[in-house]
């Protein structure tokens, strides 16, 4: 076991991967929902992630790439539905999309060797930052697994029509 690195979530680079993140699930998938939209989402979404298990746990950084490597591969494969089939029964809404080019993505991962934490300042802002950084960071893990909302749209009255629908005409 090893000390826990919690500067990790200051670095220039954990930061910049975070709000690329967030940026491209709140902003760019909606606005051009598009191939490079989404592999951008999975290679700042594993880095970021990678890093903070670095900085919140014990582990060290190669147990934490071979997991992210092992999970991130069962994700993106068939074998993830079962329990995202469960998940949402129980009213928990998850999805994802089963695609396996997203694995080339899992490149980024041995980047994740060169990130050194900062050094260690005690001071009130360094606490404050931190804890912001760990917020906004679980927030974006969770958000990015949410399903869009326009997956769950019924048209419920006359004259309106589902775009997720198919209409066959004569």
């Amino acid at each position: 076991m090893r000390r826990k690195q919690y500067n990790l979530l200051l670095h220039p680079f954990f930061l910049l991967s975070l709000l690329l993140l967030l940026l491209n699930d709140f902003y760019l998938k909606q606005r051009f929902h598009n191939e490079f939209t989404g592999k951008l989402s999975d290679v700042s979404g594993l880095f970021t992630f990678s890093i903070f298990l670095t900085a919140v746990t014990n582990y060290t950084k190669k147990s934490i790439l071979f997991f992210v490597f092992v999970f991130f591969t069962w994700w993106k494969s068939p074998f993830s539905e079962p329990l995202i089939q469960l998940l949402n029964y129980y009213s928990i809404p998850v999805s994802r999309v089963s695609d396996f080019t997203d694995l080339w993505a899992l490149a980024i991962l041995p980047f994740i060797y060169l990130i050194r934490p900062a050094p260690y300042i005690k001071e009130k802002a360094n606490h404050f930052a931190l804890t912001a950084s760990i917020v906004i960071s679980f927030f974006a893990f969770c958000a990015t697994s949410l399903p869009y909302r326009e997956l769950y749209y019924y048209p419920n009255r006359i004259n309106e029509i589902s775009l997720k629908e198919v209409y066959y005409t004569s």
